[in-house]
């Protein structure tokens, strides 16, 4: 079955953020999570980029930007389903497409930066 152009277009602008995909990540691998847990992940996430030091206002800011900006571009498009009663948030029923999308995108941000591979060629002959 395939989409129409303007899901796809939906999923791929969604998919374009590294805040969503790490969501994503995180629910593929946990099946669901609270706000609280993906807003504690993603500031650690964070961490690990800026340093060991992430302050409470960063991590206000990340869950700030978590219920307005990134759950709602997912939800929006699918990706996602959420629970408002007990703020739990799932994957949703999405095309195989995405997995295959996520599992490519993973694998590129998980490689160390001197291990990047040349060309999309190179990553998926790995």
């Amino acid at each position: 079955m395939s989409s129409p152009p303007r899901a796809v277009d939906g999923r791929l602008e969604a998919l374009s953020n590294h805040s969503r995909r790490f969501v994503l990540y995180y629910l593929r691998e946990h099946g669901d999570a609270t706000e609280q847990e993906l807003t504690d992940v993603l500031t650690g996430w964070l961490a690990t980029d800026a340093g060991p030091d992430v302050d409470p206002a960063t991590h206000d800011r990340m869950h700030i930007a978590l219920q307005h900006v990134h759950l709602p571009k997912l939800l929006e498009c699918g990706l996602v389903e959420y629970d408002p009663d007990t703020g739990v948030v799932a994957l949703g029923d999405y095309p195989e497409w995405v997995n295959d999308s996520l599992d490519v995108t993973f694998r590129v941000e998980a490689a160390a930066p001197g291990d990047r591979s040349q060309s999309l060629g190179d990553l998926l002959d790995r």
